[in-house]
């Protein structure tokens, strides 16, 4: 068992009084001790078991937290260091990832990097920070998280040792998802039975990425057999080249723009997980209008608008799908290794749609058009299946908005 304790700064008697508990902690075996970074000290309490902040917030005596820091790492010589935790929004993420490496020059190698996304109001609002929302202070700290991985890796000189990173949060749809990606340690304030239940979903993000994979291979593959016969039926039903170039170039460019950008627009509204799961399901179900189309028969070329409906209903879902699936490959992928793990995803996701493609004309030789794109759409019910057990992995719950989080 390892002991970590945290040295409020806020209403100490002053500087030399919290340098002397720093140097008491390590005297009495303390394996790790941490500060905040506050600009102010939070007044709370305890209720049902989680800190929440009192209505008045006082002026008491109170410290810079990286400041302080670098200091202990000149003063003490065994324990581990560090913040609990240093809130992103308040420097530039290249900026604590240098500041990180210095300290733990300083230190000898011993700085644990804490990072959180910031929730006090008064540091905010009395430093001059824009406060905002959970939503923009965690995409702020996702986008922070990247930075500092990349920073990191190309400092010269560069840390002593590979800095821990410790991320403190509950939330199981961002939280826990980044300390899986980035961190090293994570802490929590939750009940111990919540706490369990939280560690053991983060474990479980490990073991996901051979779903994740899947998910990604297997989400453009009925959309990559179907597009491999549209053409061959268009002909098949009598359509003139014209007629196939005016709904599919020109026509269908706008309605594909307007599935990008209804794409664009509902994932940062419902998030990544639900907008992934609905794209799956469109860009499949789509499939069952050229089933129709088939059917119908196509009046020998002559019915142009149930032509164009299908098209439209197909390219629409296919655009949006494309879309939703790019930025999700996008949030996979590290800043370091962005274009070779982009590449490899975009591959992955065109490889085994491909491979089938080639085996369609043989299928419908025996099944039909209609019977086809009925079957290439039932592809996706596996798929859209995968996405649920990822999502359902991962976590689903919202965001809670943080109330308090002695650390950060």
């Amino acid at each position: 068992m390892r002991i970590g304790v945290q040295l409020w700064p806020g209403g100490t008697p002053d500087y030399r009084t919290w340098r002397q508990a720093v140097l008491d902690a390590e005297e009495l075996g303390a394996d790790a001790i941490f500060g905040y970074d506050h600009f102010h000290k939070p007044f709370l309490d305890i209720v049902d078991r989680a800190p929440q902040l009192q209505d008045e917030q006082p002026e008491v005596n109170n410290f810079e937290a990286w400041t302080a820091l670098a200091s202990w790492g000149e003063i003490t010589t065994r324990a581990e260091i560090g913040l609990l935790v240093s809130g992103m929004p308040y420097r530039n993420p290249d900026l604590i990832a240098d500041m990180a490496r210095t300290v733990d020059h300083i230190s000898g190698g011993r700085l644990i990097l804490g990072l959180g996304a910031g929730w006090y109001p008064k540091d905010f609002i009395v430093y001059g920070y824009e406060y905002g929302t959970v939503r923009s202070r965690m995409d702020h700290f996702d986008e922070g998280l990247k930075r500092i991985d990349y920073r990191l890796n190309h400092l010269t000189p560069g840390p002593v040792r590979q800095v821990p990173i410790l991320i403190l949060g509950g939330g199981e749809r961002r939280t826990i998802p980044a300390a899986a990606r980035h961190a090293h340690i994570w802490h929590s304030f939750e009940p111990i039975a919540e706490f369990r239940r939280k560690n053991d979903l983060l474990k479980r993000l490990g073991p996901m990425a051979v779903a994740i994979l899947l998910l990604v291979a297997g989400f453009r593959m009925p959309g990559y057999i179907a597009s491999a016969m549209a053409v061959p039926l268009f002909k098949h039903q009598g359509f003139t080249n014209t007629d196939i170039a005016t709904v599919t170039k020109v026509f269908g460019f706008w309605i594909a723009l307007g599935g990008a950008f209804a794409a664009g627009w509902l994932i940062p509204r419902i998030g990544m997980m639900s907008s992934l799961l609905i794209g799956t399901l469109a860009g499949s179900a789509s499939h069952l209008a050229l089933a129709l189309l088939a059917a119908h028969g196509g009046d020998g070329g002559k019915a142009f608008w149930t032509f164009a409906l299908a098209v439209s209903v197909e390219g629409f879902a296919y655009a949006f799908a494309s879309i939703v699936l790019i930025t999700y490959m996008s949030t996979l992928a590290s800043v370091e290794h962005a274009a070779s793990q982009f590449g490899l995803l975009t591959s992955l996701c065109a490889f085994p749609g491909s491979i089938l493609a080639g085996f369609s004309g043989f299928v419908i030789e025996h099944t039909g058009f209609v019977w086809f794109f009925i079957w290439t759409s039932l592809i996706g019910i596996p798929v859209a299946l995968l996405a649920v057990f990822v999502w359902y992995r991962v976590g689903i719950s919202d965001e809670a908005p943080i109330q308090v989080g002695g650390g950060h």
